[in-house]
């Protein structure tokens, strides 16, 4: 079972797959409660210091990542759709510390899909303004970020296995 990040591009967006070892709802579970979120979400050198989660449609998740040389990125993610446990739509952006916008909003599309009854199949698909907008988080290492923080979610999966 492919368990590796696979990365698309295409016009104005990047598409991240991977399938998790997990039932889909304790992955669904992992990706919306927040006590989980805050234990995998970013990089192992970027992880979560703050964190407000308000998990409804219309509402948000704001947090903050921590860097090692003090660092802070704030982001705020904006929850549109919510249909547990296949499908998240959001709107992700970088804020500052009072919430204020700092780069356009990013739409993402986060998708769940069974692969038997102990595996899920993740899709992320986000989509950009533009192509320049697209290819500056590309440069920015936006593929090798998620491809640490999903390694950190499938080790948290595996420790939290029912």
């Amino acid at each position: 079972m492919a368990n590796e990040l696979v990365v698309e591009v295409a016009d104005r967006e990047i598409r991240m797959s991977r399938t998790f070892s997990a039932p889909r709802e304790v992955v669904w579970e992992a990706f919306t409660v927040e006590e989980h979120l805050v234990q995998w979400w970013g990089p192992p050198e970027f992880p979560v210091g703050y964190s407000e989660h308000d998990f409804r449609e219309g509402g948000s998740w704001y947090f903050e990542l921590h860097g090692p040389d003090g660092m802070k990125s704030c982001n705020l993610c904006r929850f549109d759709v919510i249909e547990p446990p296949s499908r998240l739509v959001v709107q992700n952006q970088f804020v500052d510390e009072q919430r204020q916008s700092l780069a356009p909003a990013v739409g993402i599309t986060m998708t769940f899909d069974e692969v038997g009854a102990s595996a899920t199949a993740f899709e992320m698909r986000s989509r950009f303004d533009s192509n320049e907008a697209r290819d500056q988080q590309l440069a920015m290492g936006v593929a090798e970020g998620f491809g640490e923080t999903f390694d950190r979610l499938a080790e948290h999966l595996a420790a939290h296995a029912r």
